[in-house]
């Protein structure tokens, strides 16, 4: 590619797949493709597009900067964060002190968005990547895929219920057309339940859903 070459496959998710770039000065950037299987959903691609127009309103050390949006194929440049997702946190992370610091950072950033004002809509372990920081033995959350985000000037309401049913809001899910389902309390919502896999290392049950919790067995 004109900004370098494709180096390997880093995931995918509903949306796209993601590759890494390494670029031609020596740096590495994150590209997102756009499912070429999905061209025909035009409000899927809209949701895609967005996400991106998302990403450029933020400015914040822990949010993923936008690089660059692509037409043929369908995607967008990103900073290129390495480290783990926060999925894999609770077997990395046992201080309780330092999920915590974890927790409240991840909020911080969220704040952020909402002050500019951008809505996540889709805040999940999945969603946030992890580097660690040697100089202080710290662990730093990232921010990351916008594809549900909605924002004051976006000109399409989400028709269909997106999400995660084990963080999205009901409201979400079962409304998605609402006013509810494009507020900041979706979010708020979401970080909740993240904060409930943080302690427990177990995604938790969807409202509604049937049957009770049960921890994961200890470690070892």
């Amino acid at each position: 590619m004109g900004e370098g070459v494709v180096t390997r496959r880093i995931g995918g998710g509903g949306f796209g797949t993601v590759y890494q770039i390494a670029c031609t000065n020596g740096q590495k950037l994150a590209y997102k493709v756009y499912h070429p299987t999905e061209y025909g959903d035009s409000e899927k691609k809209s949701l895609f597009s967005r996400g991106y127009k998302a990403m450029q309103q933020l400015d914040h050390p822990r949010v993923i900067k936008a690089k660059g949006y692509t037409e043929a194929p369908i995607g967008f440049f990103m900073e290129y964060v390495d480290g783990p997702n926060f999925r894999d946190l609770p077997n990395i992370i046992e201080d309780p002190v330092e999920v915590l610091q974890f927790l409240l950072l991840t909020a911080e950033t969220i704040a952020h968005a909402h002050s500019r004002p951008v809505i996540h809509r889709d805040i999940k372990p999945e969603n946030i990547l992890a580097v660690y920081r040697a100089d202080d033995n710290t662990w730093i959350p990232y921010l990351t895929d916008f594809d549900l985000a909605w924002f004051d000037q976006a000109t399409q309401v989400t028709k269909q219920a997106w999400g995660n049913i084990s963080y999205s809001a009901p409201e979400q899910m079962a409304n998605p057309r609402s006013a509810a389902a494009h507020s900041a309390q979706v979010d708020i919502y979401a970080f909740a339940q993240l904060a409930f896999y943080a302690v427990t290392g177990s995604d938790p049950v969807p409202v509604g859903a049937s049957g009770q919790w049960s921890p994961p067995p200890r470690k070892a």
